[in-house]
């Protein structure tokens, strides 16, 4: 890692400040040609050791130099010397359709916003004011609002007068199970606290067990439902997680037929008017009582308008245009209304949106609608985000319109690529470009080309049509989207769930994206990490079981149908709890750049299970690897030093295996071992413990006496490189780079790529 001390060096390879005070250079680009006007923004920045020690006195400033209202709050603090290593950063930002608008952090004082963001967290409920909206969470028996008021006017007193727009939903977040329909407004013992709060912005967390009004159900699935408003704004994100915590291990009988979020006008008037946003233009009309009017993803190929809506047209093919305009519904009456979209509308398909004559929206997450019940699995969780827009009488359909096709594309203040690796806060990479010494350049101008295309692939052709034996489909869907697919079982007949294998984010591929983001500062390798992690953190972790109700395994990989195994027991859930296929890291990196809470949340229950398990079984060394690599992230997360600790105790038995097999860990199955030297390696570089050094070089000389070549193993010969100048592990580090061949392209992107770019920050001749 390399610690810059002062905030001199930490400029000078950046080519010093361009203002005054200047620290970080960030940019907004806009992606979805869609004009975004002081649209909400958080985005983790990260900071070189030593450099910020206390963000109140950051401030945020326009290309110009003119301070922006923010809020900065550090999420994430150096170990040894406890300065700023990641911070968040919440303001409002506007930037031209296509174009882009600069910012930078400076020293200074940060600016308020216009509009004053007031919380009064009460006994039975929490109110909100943005300055432009109120509502009120209750707190027993969440319904999601109580009610919601908008600004109306502003009156020469400077009193504020406000309209009522919403009231109470009688369900709020639902669920149907067997024909019982569980709500969170019967849930009798919901908590709901005050998650964060700052000037700029206020997340809410409602948390319980969706409960049946008549009491007489037993399937109760857990949920979490975060509210995020922001000062001065009109809009609120809500992010809905549902976890199936009870059943049995191997129930593959378990289904649902509906989930969804419920909103309800308070005065929509004899006919309240709706538009609803399909692939063009929105449909507009009103509705007379009984009547509804909606949108329906019901596959990837295949969206349709709905009740009276039809008429607007047939509806299309969603993958085909992959338009950015779909999956909203605004419904409005006389003193105003509300819209709403859901992000990845098709992608996660099925959804639905619904308005009612008599004043309703129905948000389907799971819409009953599309028929078939969905197969739910225990320990499974989803999460899903809908945007709401409460506005006065004045809306126009067209103006809704552009403000979803931005949510599906938000904006993401990034810092260059160059700051990015030099505040080694991803390890020891280096921008994508570096001038690395004599053939290191070649070498590594090669890998990246390759990894990049590979990228692409996985974007494109991989996702939107998939062929393997005989198989053609694509990886859009409830429990799909965010995955990529494996591999087809002939054991199976055709249209069996249980005859594909899904890759659950082998060893970690959000992880490479990651890095790739931060190496390039592309915005495709961010998508691309945002919606995997998505998957990771509900899918492909093991949230509860009856054998394991802690959670915090990840699923096998490949997982058939998503949490089975190989045949012939492919046709069963599998609780794996060794750390053959754990994954964690991108979803600490992805709270550290997102503020995601449930990513934390979820990296904590992973390292929790990597803490609690004494297992240091070197049988197959990705269990020992992954295991290390959890508690080292966990290290770095929370500078808690008992994962060190726990790491070492590991480390210490493969080093005694080492011992006895003259510096070799597997010899059976060597192509895993680059993932446990990889942990090692990123444990020496959090502590500087030379006897693990020493161990990973003994591993490189017994790999070379056996002209064995790995590219998982690349990072550990360039370390040993760095470390000791000796140019044969850099001569053996390049060979390696190109060793590996890609079969699965998914799996092997994640296993055998996914440590080779940390080498380049241990050879780059432009580090301070």
């Amino acid at each position: 890692m390399h610690r810059i001390p002062a905030m001199v060096a930490a400029l000078a390879f950046l080519g010093g400040p361009a203002l005054a005070g200047e620290l970080v250079k960030l940019k907004a680009a806009e992606p979805a040609g869609v004009e975004r006007v002081a649209e909400p923004v958080t985005s983790g920045v990260p900071f070189p050791e030593g450099l910020v020690k206390d963000v109140s006195k950051l401030a945020l400033v326009d290309a110009a130099g003119k301070p922006v209202p923010a809020a900065f709050t550090a999420i994430n603090l150096w170990p040894k010397d406890k300065s700023v290593r990641w911070a968040l950063v919440d303001t409002q930002a506007s930037a031209p359709a296509g174009g882009a608008a600069g910012f930078a952090v400076v020293e200074g004082t940060t600016a308020a916003p216009a509009a004053r963001l007031a919380v009064d967290d009460g006994a039975e409920s929490i109110a909100v004011d943005t300055g432009v909206l109120k509502f009120t969470v209750r707190k027993n028996g969440f319904r999601l609002f109580e009610s919601v008021e908008s600004l109306h006017a502003v009156m020469a007193t400077s009193k504020r007068m406000y309209t009522t727009l919403a009231v109470s939903h009688p369900e709020g977040l639902a669920m149907t199970v067997k024909g019982v329909r569980y709500t969170s407004a019967a849930d009798a013992e919901s908590k709901v606290i005050v998650e964060e709060q700052n000037p700029m912005r206020v997340s809410i967390l409602a948390t319980g067990k969706l409960a049946p009004a008549d009491g007489k159900g037993s399937d109760r699935y857990d949920y979490e439902v975060r509210i995020h408003a922001y000062a001065g704004s009109p809009a609120v994100k809500v992010s809905a997680t549902v976890i199936k915590k009870y059943g049995k291990t191997k129930d593959i009988s378990h289904s649902f037929e509906d989930l969804s979020l419920g909103l309800k006008l308070a005065q929509p008037g004899a006919e309240p008017t709706y538009a609803i946003g399909g692939d063009g233009a929105p449909a507009t009309g009103k509705l007379a009582a009984g009547k509804t009017a909606g949108v329906l993803a019901k596959s990837s190929t295949a969206w349709e308008f709905t009740g009276e809506a039809k008429a607007a047209g047939p509806g299309g093919d969603p993958k085909a245009k992959k338009p950015l305009s779909l999956g909203w519904a605004d419904l409005s009456g006389p003193a105003g209304g509300a819209a709403a979209g859901v992000y990845r509308f098709w992608q996660v398909w099925p959804k639905g949106l619904e308005v009612t004559g008599d004043g309703t929206m129905n948000i389907g997450l799971y819409p009953k609608a599309c028929g078939a019940p969905q197969p739910f699995f225990t320990g499974m969780a989803r999460t899903h985000e809908a945007l709401l827009v409460f506005h006065g009488k004045d809306a126009k359909p067209e103006e809704l319109q552009k403000k979803f096709a931005a949510f599906q594309k938000p904006l993401f203040l990034s810092a260059t690529p160059e700051w990015y690796c030099r505040t080694g806060v991803f390890g020891s990479l280096a921008p994508v470009g570096a001038k690395l010494p004599g053939e290191a350049a070649a070498a590594f101008d090669q890998f990246d080309k390759m990894l990049s295309g590979y990228f692409d692939r996985l974007m494109t052709s991989e996702l939107d049509k998939w062929q393997k034996r005989g198989v053609t489909m694509d990886a859009y869907g409830w429990l799909a989207y965010g995955d990529t697919l494996h591999y087809a079982w002939d054991e199976e007949p055709a249209g069996s769930p249980w005859k594909i294998a899904w890759d659950s984010n082998y060893y970690d591929l959000p992880h490479l994206a990651c890095e790739y983001f931060a190496r390039t500062g592309e915005r495709k390798y961010w998508e691309y990490q945002v919606d995997h992690d998505w998957h990771l953190m509900d899918v492909d972790v093991i949230h509860w079981d009856p054998g394991f109700p802690q959670g915090g395994a990840s699923r096998r990989c490949p997982a058939t149908n998503h949490v089975g195994f190989d045949p012939p027991e492919h046709r069963e859930p599998v609780v794996n709890v060794a750390f053959d296929h754990h994954k964690s890291e991108s979803l600490f990196e992805l709270y550290y750049l997102t503020g995601n809470r449930r990513a934390l949340e979820v990296a904590m229950h992973l390292l929790g299970h990597a803490f609690r398990s004494k297992d240091a079984d070197y049988g197959g060394t990705r269990k020992p690897g992954h295991q290390i690599l959890t508690l080292v992230a966990g290290y770095w997360c929370t500078g808690d030093g008992k994962y060190l600790e726990r790491a070492r105790k590991i480390i210490d038995a493969g080093i005694a295996r080492q011992g006895q097999n003259g510096g070799g860990l597997n010899a059976k199955d060597a192509f895993t071992d680059g993932i446990c030297m990889e942990a090692f390696g990123k444990y020496y570089q959090a502590t500087g413990d030379e006897a693990v050094l020493k161990a990973v070089q003994g591993y490189c000389d017994w790999l070379m006496a056996r002209k064995a070549r790995w590219t998982n193993c690349t990072f550990a010969l360039a370390l040993v490189y760095a470390k000791t100048g000796d140019g044969k592990y850099l001569e053996e580090a390049l060979k390696s780079l190109g060793a590996s061949k890609t079969n699965h392209i998914s799996k092997d992107m994640g296993h055998m790529y996914r440590n080779a770019p940390l080498a380049t920050g241990l050879v780059d001749t432009e580090k301070p």
